[in-house]
């Protein structure tokens, strides 16, 4: 990708940075979408305390529930954290700066921090992206114990949680062994950049929709689905070439089939002969 601004620049240096850190990378992009400085050891402090809490009460404990348990008092309890229900969309739920101050988030938000807190504090806690839903786990004992930081570290066994997501769902599920696998540090950037990207395109805050898009292809650049969203901006700002090397791009690699297909197609069509037209004029 050329001409990169200098926060994409920011964010590629980031994602290749090894190891791959979500906490720090969703801190810089919340601060580059609010147009703030990046206060990044204040945050690791702030995290710190909370962890040094965590450990204070879990000394000597073992048990992997006990150990959850611990995490959501300090998390909850003492410090109040809890799942914005009533704003659910609002951006600053993605904002780990704003969800560590107002204490409110979404679960994909509440549980970057729940694990970065656990890894403090020498708890090995991983992230599970299931259907509908982001939630924690701990391994011990043989099985899986998870905690729900939506909604107060609620524990659950894989058996609730195929019920959670049933009840998500509106019907019957029962999750495959793939579902219960822990989160890769990769995955959860895209998913909180494609929660952001949702956000700011249905409020018509096109070029932050834009830049998200533009940092999704650094970390998915075969994914066509994001030149699909980067063309369809393209096009709505009126930026027809861009609009055309992008759709143009979708539908040479694309592989799974697209009921908007035809109006793709159309859209391109249209835009060659607009860049064409533009193409004599000069």
């Amino acid at each position: 990708m050329e001409n990169l601004t200098p926060s994409l620049r920011a964010f590629q240096r980031l994602i290749v940075e090894e190891p791959l850190s979500v906490f720090k990378t969703a801190i810089t992009v919340s601060a580059q979408d609010q147009g703030k400085a990046l206060l990044l050891q204040e945050w690791e402090d702030t995290l710190d305390e909370f962890a040094e809490e965590v450990k204070l009460i879990s000394q000597n404990i073992k048990a992997p529930n006990r150990l959850l348990e611990c995490i959501n008092t300090c998390l909850f309890d003492d410090f109040g954290f809890r799942g914005n229900h009533a704003d659910y969309y609002n951006p600053e739920n993605s904002y780990l700066d704003q969800v560590i101050e107002k204490k409110l988030g979404i679960p994909l938000s509440l549980s970057i921090i729940y694990i970065e807190v656990a890894r403090r504090a020498g708890i090995p806690v991983v992230g599970v992206g299931i259907p509908g839903h982001f939630m924690v786990k701990i391994e011990g004992l043989g099985r899986d114990i998870f905690a729900d930081p939506f909604n107060l570290g609620r524990l659950h066994s894989r058996s609730s949680c195929n019920e959670l997501v049933s009840t998500l769902m509106g019907r019957p599920i029962e999750l495959p062994e793939k579902a219960f696998e822990p989160a890769s540090e990769r995955s959860m950037i895209v998913r909180l950049l494609m929660n952001l990207r949702t956000i700011y395109l249905s409020g018509d805050r096109l070029r932050l929709g834009m830049e998200t898009c533009e940092r999704l292809l650094l970390l998915q650049p075969k994914e066509p689905s994001h030149y699909r969203t980067r063309g369809l901006l393209h096009y709505q700002l009126g930026e027809s070439y861009l609009a055309l090397r992008d759709l143009t791009t979708y539908r040479d690699i694309a592989t799974r089939p697209d009921p908007e297909a035809d109006a793709i197609a159309h859209i391109i069509k249209a835009l060659r002969e607009l860049v064409s037209t533009e193409g004599t004029l000069h």
